[in-house]
């Protein structure tokens, strides 16, 4: 068990993760040690792009938290990852004072251990969250401000307000196989 990477020394956009598959990473207890099965980000800012985060646990941000972070997400899938407390952020979770860009990610099929909740969760008053061309499910934000979360041309299950945007319906096909 333990996670894959933990940026916590003051990490710039110039520490990057790239083409890498992250799985099985677990961890558990309170922060720090339990957030962020895959990567934990605190008071730093890695450009992530072109990952693969699955089957990966913690009790907050099952595959990824961002706490205190300006980082990047880019074509990346979140996917088959687990987080045990409510409202953990099945796939990732963001909180504190976050500027976090998410662009052409895949976030879908991440559950709640307790329960068959799956929620990407970002929560936390003093957030940034930008949100461009991804596929999101189960978009739950906390205690934020609407207009700190921007969602545009994106598939979001459930809905959400934006330019572009469509709604992910129960039982809808995302992906088709060909051939």
């Amino acid at each position: 068990s333990g996670r894959g990477f933990y940026f916590h020394k003051k990490e710039t956009p110039n520490a990057v993760l790239e083409n890498l598959v992250v799985r099985n990473g677990s961890v558990s207890g309170d922060f720090p040690e339990g957030s962020g099965g895959a990567v934990l980000i605190y008071d730093s800012s890695p450009t992530i792009k072109n990952c693969i985060f699955q089957n990966n646990t913690a009790a907050w941000g099952g595959a990824v938290e961002f706490n205190n972070s300006s980082s990047s997400l880019i074509n990346c899938l979140i996917s088959g990852n687990t987080s045990n407390a409510e409202d953990g952020g099945l796939g990732i979770f963001v909180i504190g004072a976050s500027t976090v860009s998410i662009t052409n990610c895949t976030i879908a099929g991440n559950t709640e251990g307790n329960s068959d909740m799956t929620r990407t969760v970002i929560g936390n008053e003093r957030m940034n969250v930008s949100i461009v061309n991804s596929i999101i499910q189960r978009l739950n934000v906390l205690d934020s401000y609407p207009a700190l979360v921007s969602v545009t041309y994106s598939c979001v299950d459930g809905g959400f307000s934006g330019t572009g945007n469509i709604t992910w319906e129960s039982g809808m096909t995302l992906f088709a196989a060909s051939g």
